[in-house]
């Protein structure tokens, strides 16, 4: 008998999977921001738009302290 081996996927990035994915549109404008800012810190989109989340959640609950 031959074992099967398992099939690897893309290793995980940092502390926990990103498994879900959210679609949502954006103006042209809003676009040419996130690019600028993609390009401007080295980041892709999706980091951009987590450390937006990241920010925008710390700054709610330092307000809720």
């Amino acid at each position: 008998m031959s074992k099967e081996k398992k099939k690897m996927g893309r290793p995980i990035v940092g502390d926990e999977p990103k498994d879900i994915q959210i679609k949502f549109r954006i103006s042209k404008t809003d676009n040419e921001k996130l690019e600028k800012i993609s390009k401007m810190t080295r980041m892709n989109k999706s980091e951009v738009l987590r450390n937006g989340i990241d920010i925008q959640y710390n700054q709610l609950e330092d307000k809720n302290k």
